[in-house]
């Protein structure tokens, strides 16, 4: 790999966008249920997360790599979208952003499912878990 740390493009889904009425789904489960997201990413570098290669990085932020440990290596590669994107759940536009996301994130908005992959499996675990220990039920 010739980069010192892999990035995944950054996307929200804004509670006022609303929620599935998928009533299959408890109603705690807040990532299964918001699964309308802005049509927009962040351009690259804002708000991403990173997966690093220790190897080649020298140090960090919590976004990416900041310098790399050896010659023409680059401190970071853009995950392709369709591979990987990193969700940000927001109850509305971060402060330092507002006219920025009001304008370019907010106006645009799409379903996005991908996360039902996992609905059947995420669902049956976590009401195996609020049972073990003796939760209410959360239905």
């Amino acid at each position: 790999m010739r980069a010192a740390s892999l990035s995944a493009a950054n996307v929200y889904f804004f509670d006022s966008f609303g929620e599935d009425p998928d009533l299959t789904i408890p109603k705690h489960m807040h990532m299964l249920r918001h699964v309308y997201r802005s049509a927009n990413f962040t351009p690259p570098g804002f708000a991403q997360k990173s997966f690093f290669l220790i190897n080649n990085t020298l140090s960090t932020s919590n976004h990416y790599a900041l310098n790399v440990l050896h010659p023409n290596l680059r401190t970071t590669l853009q995950i392709h979208k369709k591979l990987a994107k990193l969700h940000h759940y927001r109850n509305e536009c971060p402060p330092l952003m507002e006219k920025d996301c009001k304008e370019n994130f907010m106006k645009y908005r799409e379903k996005d499912t991908g996360i039902w992959k996992f609905k059947n499996k995420l669902i049956a675990r976590f009401c195996h878990v609020i049972k073990t220990l003796n939760l209410t039920d959360v239905r």
